[in-house]
Order: structure tokens, then C-alpha cells, then sequence
């Protein structure tokens, strides 16, 4: 279904441009890749690839705003500008948490806590400080219980209890969030590949 005028990649991307200004060049060129079914590939109907390329399923915008999607255009891109697909490959913890910790990275920011959803990541959720970077969020992560502990609460596949997400890659507490190879260097079912030769 295609995007109504009322919202748009282009209108949430020209907002986008107007609010983070000193952005504008990498926000501006973006190559934005519309792929419809995003939403039903446990995302948030945005993703983005470790080749700078940004998914979006275009059923967004029927229930978006244009300040939340093009928040979401902003966000993905940070994931990207801040190469947490790199970083992750020094790194020996699971997906789901690595994910949790650069959204933690990210959303920090006054500008994400004015526009984001109250369902997104956010520091203080796990009663984590403010404004430290991912690798220093991961150091954070509580230890896994031994096989055949964790309690009545722990639901779910390597879930640890209320609130603690399961073995999904990208899988955040609450609804699933999976950001795509940009977080984590591993291709999705959805993305392109790399790019051709010139």
C-alpha cells in the first residue's frame, strides 16, 4: 500500500533535515529502500544495512507522524554513523543485548527522548546511567542464570524474567526491534547484499 500524503519517506526525511540540520548530509543521502512486509520481519517497520541503505515498510506512515518517522530515519542512521556493526565484531555478547545497548547509546539524547515512543530502549530502564557509550552499557548486562535456573518468571526462549528479551537477534523487551545488519554485521533476509562493483 503506498504512502499517503499525509506522511512520507521524503516529508519525514525533509523534517528530519529541518530539526537536525548538521545531519544534513548524511541524512540527505540516504538511499532509501521501500520493503513492503518489514513490519511482519520482527522490526519496527525500519531497519537499515551495514551498507548505509535504510528499509522502511511503507504501512509506516499510515500510523506515523512525520516527527516519529523521521526520528526513526534518524535513529537507524546513527546505528550506521556510529558503525555499531564494526564495534559488535570485538565484542562476545549475544545480539539481542548488543542491540539493547546501542539503542541505549542512541536514545539517550534529548532529541530522541522528545520525539521517540515511551515503548523504545532507554538507559534507565535497566537502571543504567546516562550518556555511556554501548561497549560501556554491555559491561552492565547482568549475568544469565545457570541452565535450569531464573525462577516461575523467565518466559520464553533465553528470556530471564519481566521485561528481558529472548534469544531473537535485534529482539528488545516489549515488541521486537531488530535494526538489521547495521547493528551487528549479519545480513537480513530483506536486505540487498553488497554493493556492486563500479
Amino acid at each position: 500500500m503506498a504512502a499517503t500524503k499525509k506522511n512520507s519517506f521524503m516529508l519525514s526525511r525533509a523534517w528530519l533535515l529541518r530539526e537536525l540540520p548538521f545531519l544534513a548530509k548524511g541524512i540527505a543521502s540516504l538511499y532509501a529502500v521501500p520493503t513492503p512486509g518489514l513490519l511482519d520481519k520482527g522490526t519496527k517497520g525500519w531497519a537499515m544495512d551495514m551498507y548505509g541503505r535504510i528499509y522502511y515498510d511503507p504501512l509506516v506512515f499510515e500510523s506515523q507522524k512525520i516527527s516519529s518517522s523521521g526520528t526513526a530515519i534518524s535513529h537507524e542512521f546513527e546505528h550506521w554513523f556510529k558503525k555499531h556493526f564494526l564495534r559488535y565484531a570485538r565484542l562476545s555478547i549475544k545480539i539481542h543485548w548488543w542491540n539493547i545497548c546501542t539503542d541505549a547509546e542512541i536514545n539517550n539524547k534529548p532529541f530522541y527522548r522528545k520525539y521517540l515512543d515511551d515503548d523504545c530502549i532507554f538507559p534507565e530502564q535497566f537502571d543504567w546511567p546516562r550518556g555511556k557509550l554501548a561497549e560501556e552499557y554491555a559491561l552492565l548486562i547482568p549475568p544469565e542464570p545457570e541452565e535450569g535456573e531464573g525462577g516461575e518468571e523467565g518466559e520464553g526462549e533465553g528470556g530471564e524474567g519481566p521485561g528481558q528479551p529472548g534469544n531473537n537477534p535485534g529482539q528488545s523487551p516489549g515488541e521486537g526491534d531488530d535494526h538489521g545488519s547495521v547493528v551487528d554485521g549479519k545480513p537480513r533476509e530483506w536486505e540487498l547484499g553488497p554493493p556492486s562493483p563500479q
